[in-house]
């Protein structure tokens, strides 16, 4: 169905969970399409996942996530895959901004977020918060 090679062990119990709980809601409700888990494919290969938690909050805030398989890390696809959804969100009418966590120990993760533009806002428990700049044109 994804039109790629799966590597053995994908998903892993996080993003199953996050697919099956997904599932469901997406089919109450089609308008969450795309606010959920997406696959990263590179050269024909599953090589992570990527996505939004989630439906905005009041403020219009989107959470980003995202994780890339071990042997395909330090190539790009992070930074690929996250600067295209965050571009994505920021163009639904009810995105303002995308926030991100990581920790702080995560150097790799920190880059990726640092390359997008956002910004470190606040750092408590070893967990970093991030945010992007607001949409263009929004509050």
């Amino acid at each position: 169905m994804l039109g790629a090679s799966v590597p053995e062990g994908w998903p892993d119990e996080e993003l199953q969970g996050l697919l099956e709980a997904h599932e469901p809601q997406l089919r109450r409700d089609p308008s969450l399409l795309g606010l959920g888990p997406w696959v990263v494919i590179a050269a024909g290969e599953v090589v992570g996942s990527a996505g939004f938690v989630g439906r905005p909050n009041e403020r219009g805030e989107v959470e980003l996530g995202y994780g890339i398989l071990e042997g395909h890390r330090n190539r790009g696809y992070a930074t690929e895959a996250a600067r295209a959804l965050v571009a994505w969100a920021l163009a639904q009418p009810n995105v303002e901004q995308v926030v991100a966590r990581s920790e702080l120990s995560n150097d790799a993760s920190n880059r990726v977020l640092e390359k997008l533009g956002l910004t470190r806002v606040r750092a408590e428990g070893g967990v970093a918060r991030w945010i992007s700049p607001a949409r263009a044109g929004g509050a």
